[in-house]
């Protein structure tokens, strides 16, 4: 009777194990509650709490900074010289038949205001062509991380899928454990078995146990790298809901490489950006062109000197036209033009690279998915066998056919095809969501609220302006 009460109470144990294990932390402080979010509720708080949508977009501000600084070159410019002469002795003139009289008082002061008005620079043109590109290669790279970031969310929001279906399967693998290892202490007791079918039985507990305490930790790491991303503190009563697929499964004939290459071509922000600034740097090079071109500028200038003398005449204007042909500088423009002609190729080839980046990545993504749906398939057939197979060898452990090594061997294969099962399913939903990403179209599964368009993905009321500027 004893021996048949502590084999109950030891299964039982292992049932309260995975009962407490599935307690959030802080369940009995009264004072946590769990937070459930789904998909579209943890990108909303990512954009929202996030600092890289918010860096990214004051690089736009910098940009549009940059554009309006070309207009300094057209720009006028007004200056005020205050300036006081003294000077020892007088110099005085002296007439025949006159008295001397001063020609320059030893104290003078003189004011002089002049404006000027530049009417050509060669600057102005490629620099205002520049800018521009600069701001739209700006909102091209911040459409590009915030898709990131939105794939980045739907990641980790998987992983705390995969992490918290993992825990489940390590605690109901510690209740065939527990079951295991009373079946061995019964049939020890009753004299069929030795001693070592139980220390076996104990020994592949404690291995589950530590199986199920690891899986724990590594739901409450995934739950951490999620709530970073979604600005939860709390994270350890951080729940997300089991069902969340964002695309269904594609069917057995995929798209070719070819079609989906020339879609990622027409959506990938980052191979928008790349010939933006290719662009830009077409239109840098043209701006140290403009540097050889004659200046024309008009200067209006006012002068006013105190006390008045012969040689200059106060309250006087005067109107100067200006045309500057430069001819050296020591040879800093041709340093700049040949810089800037080195960035252009560079430029060219950043462009060219990534296209060829993003074919690969569609290759592997596709190769990926093709991989992970065959395993799918298989597994889905092995977990079954490896479950009614296990549970045919306990029953024939019991009944004296089968022995220790043989029920241990089919609960490793039943242990280990449940682990691959849950990986694999979640790595399948991460692959198809991948495989948009590199096409591109990743954020067209939040198309009602975050559109492809820039403007309304986030920051809405200072990008609002953007456009208008750039018509």
């Amino acid at each position: 009777m004893y021996h048949a009460v502590w084999d109950f109470l030891q299964v039982r144990k292992g049932l309260l194990v995975c009962f407490f294990a599935a307690l959030p932390i802080g369940f009995f402080g009264g004072t946590s509650f769990a937070k459930t979010l789904t998909l579209e509720e943890a990108v909303g708080l990512a954009f929202e709490t996030h600092e890289d949508p918010k860096i990214s977009y004051e690089n736009i501000e910098q940009a549009r900074i940059d554009k309006n600084r070309a207009f300094s070159f057209l720009l006028p410019t007004l200056a005020y010289e205050q300036s006081f002469t003294y000077i020892h002795p007088e110099v005085s003139l002296a007439l025949p038949g006159t008295e001397t009289m001063p020609f320059l008082p030893d104290e003078t002061w003189r004011r002089r205001i002049t404006l000027t008005q530049p009417m050509y620079r060669g600057e102005f043109y490629p620099a205002l062509r520049q800018g521009k590109e600069g701001m739209r290669l700006a909102r091209e790279n911040y459409a590009f991380l915030v898709k990131e970031l939105l794939f980045s969310v739907a990641s980790d929001y998987y992983e705390v899928l995969k992490a918290k279906a993992l825990l489940e399967v390590a605690m109901d693998n510690l209740r065939l454990a527990s079951q295991t290892l009373a079946d061995a202490r019964e049939r020890y007791r009753a004299g069929t078995v030795t001693k070592t079918d139980v220390l076996r039985a104990e020994v592949q507990k404690s291995e589950v146990e530590q199986a199920l305490v690891s899986s724990k930790n590594n739901l409450l790491a995934a739950k951490k790298l999620l709530g970073r991303m979604v600005g939860v503190q709390d994270y350890q009563n951080l729940e997300v809901l089991p069902k969340a697929a964002l695309s269904p499964r594609p069917s057995k004939a995929q798209q070719p490489i070819e079609a989906l290459y020339r879609a990622a071509l027409v959506n990938r922000d980052d191979l928008k950006a790349r010939l933006s600034a290719l662009e830009a740097s077409k239109w840098s090079r043209r701006q140290v062109w403009g540097r050889f071109h004659p200046i024309l500028a008009v200067d209006v200038s006012y002068l006013g000197v105190d006390p008045e003398n012969p040689t200059e005449l106060t309250d006087s204007y005067a109107v100067m036209f200006r045309v500057i042909v430069p001819i050296l500088d020591a040879g800093t423009r041709f340093f700049d033009l040949q810089s800037a002609a080195r960035e252009m190729i560079q430029a060219r080839l950043d462009y060219e690279r990534t296209k060829k980046d993003i074919e690969v990545e569609i290759v592997n993504a596709q190769l990926n998915i093709d991989t992970l749906r065959q395993n799918l398939r298989t597994l889905n057939r092995e977990v079954e066998l490896a479950g009614e197979n296990h549970d045919l060898t306990s029953k024939q452990y019991r009944a004296g056919v089968a022995s220790s090594l043989d029920v241990q061997q089919t609960l490793t294969q039943l242990i280990t095809a449940r682990n691959q099962l849950v990986v694999q399913t979640y790595d399948y939903e991460v692959s198809l969501l991948n495989l948009q990403r590199a096409i591109g179209v990743f954020e067209a599964q939040f198309a009602k609220r975050y559109p492809n368009d820039v403007k309304t993905l986030t920051h809405t009321k200072a990008l609002e302006g953007i456009e208008r500027e750039d018509r």
